[in-house]
């Protein structure tokens, strides 16, 4: 009985190294994110996926796309683009330190297909801003917290 605790804290050990993933709450269909730096630690599991992430609009690179920033010192903050004819009503919303929740994709940053995809020709200046984005959030609603 002794050797529980030691037995215990082993199989912890060994469960943590074994590449189990952490579980996500689901929310209508978006795993819930507690911020941009958990999102962005483990990026790769979140490519492709919906996610719901809360933050604080760090600046508006422009009309379709501002950088959201919650968690932490390093590594929270990321870009997010709002589609052609994403509502009004929720872009009236980014506004310097606005409190948001974003629901929307995580996609693997490439500016030819993000171009294309969201019909949208940047500066060179915009383009250079975002030379390391590795992947952004492609907004589908955003909400104020």
């Amino acid at each position: 009985m002794k050797r529980l605790p030691l037995y215990l804290a082993t199989l912890i050990l060994a469960l943590g190294f074994t590449g189990i993933q952490p579980v996500f709450a689901q929310q209508d269909g978006y795993m819930k994110v507690e911020d941009v730096e958990e999102l962005l630690d483990d990026y790769e599991d979140f490519i492709g996926k919906k996610v719901s992430v809360p933050g604080e609009v760090e600046y508006r690179i422009d009309s379709r796309a501002f950088v959201l920033e919650s968690g932490g010192l390093i590594n929270d903050e990321i870009v997010v683009f709002l589609p052609k004819g994403f509502a009004d009503d929720q872009s009236t919303m980014i506004v310097d330190d606005a409190d948001l929740t974003v629901k929307g994709t995580i996609i693997t940053y490439n500016v030819v297909e993000v171009e294309r995809e969201m019909d949208w020709d940047w500066t060179p200046e915009i383009e250079a801003e975002l030379e390391n984005v590795v992947v952004v959030l492609k907004a589908e609603e955003i909400m104020q917290r």
